[in-house]
Order: C-alpha cells, then structure tokens, then sequence
C-alpha cells in the first residue's frame, strides 16, 4: 500500500486526497514552492524610522541640558523635568546659602553654575563617544 507524502500514513492508491491529513495529491513527489517572499519596496516605504542622532543628543545635553534639552530631545521626559526643577533649586539654593557660610551669593551661584555645566559636559561627552540609548532603547546613530 503507498504512502502519504506529507503524513506518511497508508493510503489507498486510488484516493486523490489524504483521509488522515487531507493533502491533495498525496502520490505527487514534486515539491511544492510556495513563495513568502515580499516587496521590501512597499515595506520601507509604509515604515518611517527616526533614529535619534549622537551628535546631536551629545551637544544638546552639553551646551543646553541646564533647560533638560537633551534629555527631551532623547525622550526623557520626567527626567528632563526633574532635572530643570534640581537645577533651579540647586541655583536659587546656593544663592540663599552664600550668606549662611559667609561668601558672597554671586560666587556660589558661579560655583553652582559651574557644577552643573561640568555635569552635563560630561554626560554629553558619554553620549558622544559611548554606547548611547535613547528612552526607547534604540542606539543613537
């Protein structure tokens, strides 16, 4: 008695489909080609990336971060809020506390500025030449 092609159970060889998998032709041994692939054309086409540039999230985050620029441009949101309201307490907070430890306001809000300049150029520098994400997770290009 034949057997199926694609189930390989026993058949009568008169049977056009399968009784047990119901494939037709169950005696064809040519292959049957069933093509999966697509137009990549149309694809691409329907599909819009936006990868966030390296360069771009570097210098944002050192030269305009004070205002969380580049954590909004990278899609840090809330953090990029938290870090405009710690900024301006740390601002206004060293003005107050210069007459406390007896220097002048205007020199701790220097030193302050400073500080915060010094940790956004280095942060800026770590997007700029490390292994970046943005709030997605997709690495910046």
């Amino acid at each position: 008695m034949p057997r199926c092609r694609i189930c390989n159970s026993k058949i009568e060889s008169k049977s056009s489909v399968c009784p047990i998998c119901g494939c037709p032709d169950p005696f064809d041994t040519k292959p049957h080609v069933t093509d999966l692939t697509i137009d990549v054309s149309k694809v691409k086409d329907s599909l819009e990336f936006h990868y966030k540039s390296k360069k771009k999230a570097g210098l944002l985050t050192i030269f305009l971060d004070i205002f969380g620029v580049g954590l909004f441009y990278l899609g840090y949101k809330k953090l990029g809020v938290f870090s405009v309201i710690l900024n301006i307490l740390l601002l206004v907070g060293s003005y107050f506390l210069g007459p406390v430890i007896h220097v002048s306001s205007l020199w701790m809000v220097i030193i302050a500025l400073v500080l915060i300049i010094l940790i956004n150029l280095v942060r800026g520098l770590f997007i700029l030449y490390g292994e970046s994400k943005d709030a997605s997770g997709e690495y910046l290009e």
